[in-house]
């Protein structure tokens, strides 16, 4: 389970200390547990503290090489499907004028 605090608006502190957080759920487990309708048999801090080093998020781009890459399938698929859109209604066609002559 996981905890998401919602501060309200003019709160001088956005974050709270995990042990707090940890030492509010341990005193408030029949509570909760009968809120979620589950047995809650331990508290525990997986997270680490994060205030004292920063982390950085690396997004990656596709570069233009992977795109033209990606256009050429989509491309192709779309022409392959012409091909077969068109087979069929040829084929459709054929058997339709067959049947009547």
């Amino acid at each position: 389970m996981a905890f998401y605090l919602q501060f309200p608006p003019g709160s001088s502190s956005a974050v709270i200390q995990k042990d707090v957080l940890a030492t509010i759920v341990k005193g408030s487990l029949s509570k909760i547990s009968s809120a979620i309708n589950a047995n809650i048999t331990s508290v525990e801090v997986l997270i680490a503290d994060t205030t004292t080093s920063a982390t950085t998020v690396h997004t990656t781009y596709p570069t233009e090489k992977e795109k033209s890459k990606t256009m050429y399938y989509i491309v192709g698929g779309s022409a392959a499907g012409a091909v077969v859109l068109f087979i069929i209604v040829i084929v459709a066609v054929w058997c339709c004028k067959r049947k009547n002559g």
